[in-house]
């Protein structure tokens, strides 16, 4: 499938759905409820980190799509040495190879990544909130895996997944089958302490505040924006 198609038709979908999830949340917590992420609600969230996962531009930032077009013509002539030359010279077009190449690299990161979600599965989420007057940023890696002192493997007890969705808001994956407070209200020197950790991991960055990105990239070359 061409990544034109892709974009509207698989991540149009996951857009859809996170443009649906996030009222529900606020709507949920304005009556001062908590949202139930359980069952199938619980098996649309670890899909929904999944997909994101693969999307950030941050996760294989050396892809090449020309290479993998220029791997994809060696393959083929050595599968296939005597294909017709009329043939040959077309899939040999750099504009088709580089086609090829993002064709290929958009479709891979649309499979399924059962492993993942396997694992996701023992996992339970809950909600971050930032303490009034201070706000989370939103980085170009989206989903972020935490390690708390140890590596980030999805199997290790103390890995957690962060989905800073909104200014106020993150949604955290944590590897417990079960968390105490489903909603943890962070003061403004923690919420501070992972803006810097974002910042850190990722090749850009934005918010709602001029003020709240400048005094994080002081000391970081990175692509801004404010929203």
């Amino acid at each position: 499938m061409p990544s034109d198609r892709l974009e509207r038709e698989f991540w149009g979908v996951v857009d859809n759905h996170l443009g649906d999830l996030l009222p529900q949340i606020e709507k949920i917590l304005k009556l001062g409820n908590s949202p139930n992420f359980r069952g199938d609600s619980f098996e649309s969230l670890i899909n929904l980190f999944a997909a994101t996962m693969t999307r950030s531009p941050d996760i294989i930032p050396d892809a090449n799509p020309m290479k993998i077009g220029e791997e994809i013509y060696d393959g083929v002539m050595a599968a296939a040495p005597d294909i017709p030359k009329e043939i040959s010279e077309t899939i040999s077009n750099p504009t088709r190879m580089m086609q090829n190449g993002r064709h290929v690299f958009a479709y891979a990161r649309t499979v399924e990544p059962k492993k993942v979600l396997s694992a996701l599965r023992n996992y339970s989420a809950r909600l971050v909130m930032a303490e009034k007057g201070s706000a989370f940023i939103l980085g170009s890696r989206l989903v972020y895996r935490i390690g708390n002192g140890n590596d980030t493997h999805l199997d290790r007890e103390t890995t957690e997944l962060w989905f800073p969705v909104s200014p106020s808001t993150s949604i955290v994956l944590v590897n417990l089958p079960k968390v105490g407070e489903s909603i943890v209200v962070w003061p403004k020197r923690k919420v501070r302490q992972f803006n810097e950790f974002f910042c850190e991991q990722s090749s850009f960055v934005g918010s709602h505040s001029v003020k709240l990105l400048s005094s994080l990239i002081k000391t970081k070359k990175m692509s801004v924006d404010s929203c």
